[in-house]
């Protein structure tokens, strides 16, 4: 149809789920439109995350490194002990269970040897790396 709205106001439609009365009666007798709002809530429907995929990638739920610290050394107050127990043991954070795991590790005498030689030998895999790429 020639008055078909733009393709911006179906995208917002789209989005939202709602529109006008005007757009809502436009798009249900007009097939092209419904044919473009159903793309445009596909596209829509694929481009959404998951809040928890965007919680943990982002570590915006992760305590600071403080608080694990705290955890760690059984030093936190109940809430903050309660939040973090549930944050590391209940979801089971991978990012934070690292994180402990890495304190605990720089805690000890043989977890600094541990680190050390550990980075060494990136230290080494680097240079043989960087020496191959030269010669190519």
């Amino acid at each position: 149809m020639g008055d078909c709205p733009q393709i911006s106001e179906l995208g917002a439609f789209a989005e939202a789920g709602s529109g006008s009365d005007a757009l809502q009666s436009h798009v249900s007798n007009c097939d092209a439109c419904q044919e473009s709002l159903q793309s445009l809530r596909e596209e829509v429907l694929s481009l959404q995350i998951p809040l928890s995929e965007i919680w943990f990638r982002d570590h915006i739920s992760c305590p600071h490194g403080a608080h694990l610290a705290g955890y760690r050394a059984s030093t936190l107050e109940a809430d903050a002990l309660e939040y973090v127990s549930f944050h590391v043991e209940e979801l089971g954070c991978p990012h934070c269970q690292a994180r402990l795991e890495q304190g605990v590790l720089e805690g000890s005498e043989e977890g600094r040897q541990t680190m050390r030689r550990s980075r060494q030998r990136v230290g080494e895999a680097t240079l043989v790396l960087l020496n191959e790429l030269g010669k190519a």
